[in-house]
């Protein structure tokens, strides 16, 4: 994929989030944020690594949200 291709790609996802914030659904990456119990979310496994706090290592699906409710459960894998 060239260069120009690539900036066109990027622009249309830009178009169509912007489209769905306007609708009120937000998608939600997880990947990098601190793990905490109280999260509405499915941990399919749990990497043990040297970490100080459990933290989401990989969003298999992100988390669907329509007007700030949850509609789909982000999947996640978490490491601590």
């Amino acid at each position: 994929i060239n260069n120009d291709s690539f900036l066109s790609i990027l622009n249309s996802l830009d178009k169509l989030k912007k489209f769905l914030l306007d609708k009120g659904i937000e998608i939600i990456d997880l990947t990098g944020k601190k793990y905490d119990d109280s999260l509405n979310i499915d941990v399919l496994s749990v990497l043990h690594g040297k970490t100080k706090f459990a933290t989401i290592s990989e969003t298999i699906e992100p988390m669907i949200k329509h007007n700030d409710h949850i509609v789909k459960r982000a999947k996640v894998i978490i490491t601590k």
